[in-house]
């Protein structure tokens, strides 16, 4: 499958779904049909699973869903070939490359991970994937968003779209067709979906159910899939699965000791170097690392230890981050690359030694 918009990913004559649950304290999202319920990870038992999904003739569409710590991965298929992936660290959603998938669940050992597979109709991975790709029209509480005005515009608009209604992290789908039809798929294990019950009313009815709800809305129901679709097949994974990331490894217990070294290439700053202790954040205003360039965010981006990796992480900057002059969300960091903020460019040298 190529990397490119879905334009007709969906269909609307498949049955509700349960839940999935990523475990505390992060998310739960509807599961669709549980292909193999939550077991330990082990790359014997992912290869297994991977071969199985992409023998030859297999259709299969849905997600593997990897757990550790309180970050969800999520690898998404259509049609028995990889198609995109993504994670959820707590309830902020980040995109990711399939070759990123596979670097980030390369785990230090004695790391605990959970590995399950779920189907999907393709509805529910369309409403994933516009999830996990996060272009929100907008998000507010409930009692702060005029919902009935949004139906309506909807409705009026014969649009499509989707609703989802968050309550004590159980995310729950509503996809409008058309402005008036569609499917519901819930995480929470107290309601069912009835189709037999309008969408909008669906909605209002969980909306203004006891409890804080928060209500996020997608107005562009684009996704696209893994820019590596179309390059990346078994063998490819199964290499990624087996090798060893080339990331700079810390023990959580050291880091806090140890400083990160950055050089300044190019931009206002060039030729200035920079150490901080981990985590650090970077930025123009209140940083640990200030970054005097005017199309640097106050806090940009983040350098963080996760899951015994450096990572940088984008602070939802204006601008945006770059590393080696690929845009990210989040990604792992190496000796040598270079993070790209603004007009600024700094050259991650490692870390000074223990």
């Amino acid at each position: 499958m190529k990397a490119g918009t879905v334009g007709h990913l969906y269909s609307l004559d498949s049955e509700p779904d349960r839940f999935y649950s990523s475990g505390m304290p992060s998310i739960r999202i509807p599961s669709g049909t549980i292909v193999k319920p939550r077991q330990s990870y082990s790359r014997e038992d992912l290869a297994d699973t991977l071969a199985e999904l992409c023998q030859p003739g297999s259709d299969f569409t849905g997600f593997i869903s990897f757990e550790s710590n309180n970050n969800l991965h999520l690898l998404f298929f259509f049609k028995g070939a990889p198609y995109s992936a993504g994670k959820s660290i707590g309830e902020k959603p980040f995109s990711l490359s399939i070759r990123e998938f596979f670097r980030e669940i390369s785990l230090p050992e004695n790391s605990v991970a959970s590995v399950s597979v779920h189907a999907t109709d393709p509805v529910l991975l369309k409403c994933l994937l516009i999830f996990i790709q996060d272009n929100l029209t907008v998000k507010a509480p409930v009692a702060l968003i005029n919902l009935e005005a949004v139906l309506d515009r909807i409705r009026q608009e014969s649009a499509d779209a989707l609703i989802i209604l968050e309550k004590q992290g159980l995310f729950n789908f509503f996809f409008f067709k058309d402005g008036n039809r569609g499917k519901s798929y819930y995480s929470d294990p107290d309601v069912a979906a009835n189709d037999s019950v309008a969408m909008d009313e669906q909605v209002l009815e969980y909306a203004f159910r006891e409890g804080d709800v928060d209500a996020l809305v997608y107005r562009n129901m684009a996704t696209m899939g893994a820019a590596d679709s179309d390059s990346i097949d078994l063998a490819q994974m199964l290499s990624l699965l087996v090798s060893r990331k080339q990331g700079t490894t810390l023990a959580a217990d050291s880091a806090a000791d140890r400083k990160i070294r950055l050089s300044v290439t190019g931009g206002p700053l060039a030729g200035k170097s920079f150490e901080a202790r981990i985590p650090c954040v970077l930025g123009r205003k209140d940083s640990d690392i200030i970054v005097a360039d005017p199309m640097v965010s106050k806090t940009h981006a983040a350098i963080r230890l996760m899951e015994g990796r450096l990572t940088l992480v984008d602070l939802n900057s204006t601008n945006g981050t770059t590393l080696n002059e690929q845009p990210v969300k989040q990604q792992e960091l190496k000796n040598g690359d270079v993070i790209g903020m603004g007009s600024t460019f700094l050259k991650f040298l490692g870390v000074t030694p223990e």
